[in-house]
């Protein structure tokens, strides 16, 4: 690294299944995402570990104003950052046939909504028509400044049909 530059940080969320057990549990550092579509319901599996979470924690700014905060993209905790980042770590949670994942960086979940990804979901017929949709959907919103976006979709089962709600 050359004098003056500033070092490389990432953020990670992982997924790991065990199909055979019908279990999943995952970890993440940073402000990567995890969502799970359950019953027609998109939650946040993961809680960012950002400067912006902090203050929404604390309650001194809501959701609404986040957009304006100044800093709001500081991470507290990644990857190659000076002090050890200490990975989130879930329980192991029972899968149900029709749940689908979003693994996504911030520069994916930063241009789509939880409405916008669960009504996208909705309309697919498939985990790949669904990171279309949102891809594009990213690409036509995004802020000029983000340096990346990435997302990784993962569906239980295949009948989605009947079970998915917008």
């Amino acid at each position: 690294m050359s004098a003056g530059a500033t070092p490389m940080h990432a953020t990670v969320v992982v997924l790991v299944i065990d199909t055979s057990r019908g279990l999943a549990l995952w970890g993440h550092v940073g402000d990567s995402r995890l969502y799970q579509w359950r019953a027609g319901r998109l939650n946040a599996m993961t809680r960012d570990d950002s400067l912006l979470q902090w203050v929404l924690d604390t309650g001194l700014v809501d959701a609404a104003r986040m957009q304006t905060m100044p800093n709001r993209g500081v991470l507290l905790a990644a990857l190659g950052s000076a002090e050890e980042a200490a990975p989130h770590v879930s329980e192991r949670v029972e899968l149900e046939r029709a749940d689908a994942f979003l693994l996504c960086s911030d520069g994916w979940w930063g241009a789509l909504d939880p409405q916008t990804i669960s009504t996208l979901l909705a309309q697919a017929s498939s985990p790949g028509e669904w990171l279309d949709a949102m891809r594009d959907l990213t690409l036509e919103r995004a802020d000029p400044r983000q340096d990346n976006f990435s997302a990784i979709a993962c569906w239980i089962g295949t009948n989605r049909g009947q079970s998915r709600a917008s």
